[in-house]
């Protein structure tokens, strides 16, 4: 599946917001709007009361602390309201807090923002500069939606999302990954805090014009199971909705793939729509976005101009600098691979070749059944 979380706070634009630098905005606009009681965290407090109790006193070597997780009664409900029962929720507490401390190097660098000249020199800002070249993402305004959440928006079709894992490790794709995951959590712990609302994330992806190719990719498969199974239990509480918009009909085939490797957590939480208008007609549109704050292409009415630089598509690379050259010597030969989204596909292959006297031979592994056909495309002889 297309990785729906390798998003960056949003650079410019006027209605582009950082994550975290904009929590008390979002904090502000959120408080305007009523609190449903399965969100009122003061009302959760005290219902859940006793179960904290009892959960504080399974884990007594989380102690309360000043600063960030705090590790305080809001740290503990996110548990109980994702797990259930003290038990459970002991049991995926002592797993975060063992999690955290071997990765507080990693998590102690995640920036607010990741277009401040300090986060792009950073340690992760060669990981941000590629990104931006072949994904088209960014964090958007928290005001568009009720509770001042992290909202993130991503145009699939536009730039080449899979290129980055030819680009980027797969250790630095994780490290991404969790990345964007803290700086999201911190933004909703925030707004949480300020409005005494549960705020999480929501993620709108557009579809249109994407492949099914595009979707699927077992690098992107590999990468995004471990961080979804590592996130169920250190970012609890964290997504509010997953929403695939201007879907295609085999996108119900992606999710039945997608429930092999991502967690059922984040399964249960993403919405197809056919289109924009069946969107906000949805209940979940009706009661929590604020659409004339959205983007045109959405449905919105923020206009292309007013669209930060990573909603646009002009930091990606070109098509032509999307191509892998291989250079093939005399009298040998060169292999590369590539993976098949599912048996009985129908795959492509276009090669531009600057020679001639290059034999081009596809071969399909016997354990998937693919139809493959290749074009061969010369550019010029030399």
């Amino acid at each position: 599946m297309a990785d729906v979380a390798n998003t960056p706070a949003a650079g410019g634009g006027a209605a582009a917001a950082g994550a975290a630098d904009d929590a008390a905005a979002a904090g502000a606009a959120a408080e305007a709007v009523s609190i449903p009681d399965h969100e009122n965290v003061d009302l959760l407090l005290e219902t859940h009361r006793e179960a904290i109790a009892e959960l504080k006193s399974l884990c007594p070597e989380v102690r309360e602390q000043p600063e960030w997780p705090f590790f305080d009664d809001l740290f503990f409900l996110r548990f109980m309201l994702s797990f259930k029962t003290p038990e459970k929720a002991a049991a995926n507490i002592k797993k975060c807090v063992e999690w955290r401390a071997a990765n507080e190097d990693l998590l102690s660098k995640a920036p607010k923002n990741i277009w401040t000249d300090e986060a792009l020199q950073g340690p992760f800002g060669h990981i941000f500069k590629e990104m931006a070249k072949y994904q088209v993402a960014s964090a958007w305004d928290p005001s568009s939606i009720n509770d001042g959440g992290f909202i993130v928006v991503i145009r699939g079709a536009m730039g080449s999302p899979k290129l980055l894992y030819t680009h980027l490790t797969n250790e630095e794709m994780t490290q991404m990954n969790f990345v964007f995951r803290e700086m999201a959590y911190k933004h909703c712990d925030t707004v949480t805090r300020q409005t005494r609302r549960l705020a999480k994330q929501t993620l709108l992806f557009d579809t249109q014009g994407m492949s099914f190719s595009d979707m699927l990719d077992p690098k992107q498969q590999k990468v995004m199971g471990h961080v979804s199974k590592v996130s169920a239990f250190v970012y609890p509480q964290l997504i509010r909705k997953m929403c695939m918009l201007n879907a295609p009909k085999w996108m119900s085939v992606v999710l039945k793939i997608a429930k092999a490797f991502l967690s059922k957590n984040v399964t249960e939480k993403i919405d197809v729509f056919s289109s924009e208008a069946k969107f906000y007609r949805s209940e979940f549109a009706t009661q929590m976005i604020n659409a004339d704050k959205l983007p045109a292409f959405l449905g919105g009415q923020v206009p292309d101009e007013s669209l930060p630089a990573q909603l646009t598509g002009e930091m990606c690379v070109s098509a032509d600098e999307q191509y892998e050259d291989l250079h093939v010597m005399a009298r040998s030969f060169i292999e590369t691979k590539f993976g098949i989204p599912c048996a009985g596909s129908t795959v492509e292959l276009r090669a531009y070749l600057e020679h001639f006297g290059i034999n081009y031979v596809v071969r399909a592994s016997s354990s998937v059944r693919a139809c493959v056909r290749a074009v061969l495309m010369p550019i010029h002889c030399r």
